[in-house]
Formats: structure tokens, C-alpha cells, sequence
């Protein structure tokens, strides 16, 4: 974790009765250009309202 670039890397931390942290390096893309492509296609995964 010293050496983590928020900008090039992800870390993803699961708690399922014992918390697990994973740093995940090398990506694709960069969690910026993700996060920017996510927002782009928001409306795709919301659902609306159900009755």
C-alpha cells in the first residue's frame, strides 16, 4: 500500500465477517477514464421506479 497511485491503481476492499483488501495494478484503463466512461452510460443501468 506505500507505493499506491490512485491515479494508475485500485484498491478494492470486500467484508464478508473478515475485511480483504486487494490492490489491483496495471489496468486497462485508469480508474479516471472508468469512472468518466461510467457516468457517460449512467442512464443505461438505472431501472426507474417500480410499483
Amino acid at each position: 500500500m506505500a507505493t499506491y497511485n490512485p491515479t494508475q491503481e485500485i484498491i478494492i476492499l470486500i467484508g464478508d465477517g473478515q475485511i480483504k483488501i486487494y490492490l489491483r495494478e496495471r489496468l486497462v484503463i485508469t480508474p479516471a477514464v472508468c469512472y468518466d466512461k461510467l457516468r457517460q452510460t449512467w442512464d443505461e443501468f438505472q431501472l426507474g421506479e417500480t410499483i
